[in-house]
């Protein structure tokens, strides 16, 4: 083995951490922001974390890419482990409420285990969790092909390319800022379908767009679709279990969008064997196909 391949190997165990480290993420902290303000706010609170958690990330990327620009990779990842650093010291100091429902002591695994079983017999969190899978297979996959689409369709080099992505992350910011503000005003359902109705509708468009500025508009919607999809999940997840399963709901859904890495194979084969378009449309297409069934099959959705 070369001095190459061992580099490489230890890139692949650190993306590997990270992405378990993540994962221990997402959870508790969506179950901590209800825990301190209270099933009435837990809309509100988690479209608050969102807009932040989608800035930092926008305002990251800018960042890292600057830092690439002028020190290197490296220090990109230098300066990433200290911001994570620094949010682990101020996550200690946070004062989980009194009243949190705490489960008996048991053994961690057979603990998950049973959690996992619980969940899945809800009706709603099996059906949550099924249409996350297939807005993660076919609506996120979106980002892989952003550079076939601008390459290939738009004829726009990497300033293009990072101007749709740019539209994405301030759609999602937009979205998430109306959620904080009226997720406790709104009926979540009706709200979770039109946005993935309107996901549908949007990589119809951009896939159809041969014009810049129109796949800019095109692309911020989209951002906004996807941030206001995932919110809700979050939201509605966590609704329909009880306050000792939240954190476990929570779990089933980074398993369900571990589903995520099958969207780029489906959708770049049809890009490669028919056209980028087409990838779009069939995505879009399935999309708005299972909104159709949303609202035709799953009146306990609608009702949430």
């Amino acid at each position: 083995m070369t001095v190459e391949d061992l580099h490489l190997s230890f890139l692949l165990i650190l993306v590997a951490v990270s992405g378990i480290g993540m994962t221990f993420n997402i959870a508790p902290l969506h179950t901590l922001s209800g825990d301190i303000t209270g099933a009435a706010r837990r809309g509100n609170a988690i479209g608050l974390i969102s807009t932040g958690q989608r800035a930092v990330a926008a305002a990251g990327a800018l960042g890292s890419g600057f830092i690439i620009g002028t020190a290197g990779p490296a220090w990109s990842f230098v300066f990433s482990a200290a911001a994570y650093l620094v949010a682990a010291f101020a996550y200690r100091r946070v004062r989980e409420p009194s009243t949190r429902v705490r489960g008996a002591n048991s053994r961690f695994l057979s603990e998950t285990v049973e959690g996992f079983r619980v969940v899945l017999r809800v009706p709603m969190v099996a059906i949550l969790l099924g249409l996350m899978v297939v807005v993660e297979i076919f609506g996120f996959a979106y980002v892989a092909l952003l550079p076939a689409l601008a390459e290939r369709v738009l004829h726009t080099g990497a300033t293009g390319l990072g101007g749709l992505s740019s539209a994405a992350s301030i759609g999602s910011v937009i979205a998430t800022l109306f959620l904080a503000a009226f997720a406790d005003r709104t009926r979540h359902g009706w709200l979770f379908i039109a946005a993935f109705a309107t996901f549908g509708v949007l990589l119809l468009a951009l896939g159809a767009s041969r014009t810049y500025a129109l796949s800019l508009l095109t692309a911020a919607g989209i951002g906004a679709c996807a941030a206001l999809v995932d919110a809700l999940e979050w939201i509605m997840l966590q609704a329909s279990v009880d306050d000792r399963l939240r954190g476990r709901a929570l779990g089933a859904w980074n398993v369900a969008i571990g589903f995520g890495w099958i969207g780029p194979l489906i959708l770049g084969a049809v890009g490669d064997a028919a056209s980028i378009p087409a990838a779009f449309t069939l995505a879009g297409m399935i999309l708005l196909a299972t909104a159709a069934t949303m609202l035709v099959a799953f009146p306990r959705l609608r009702a949430a």
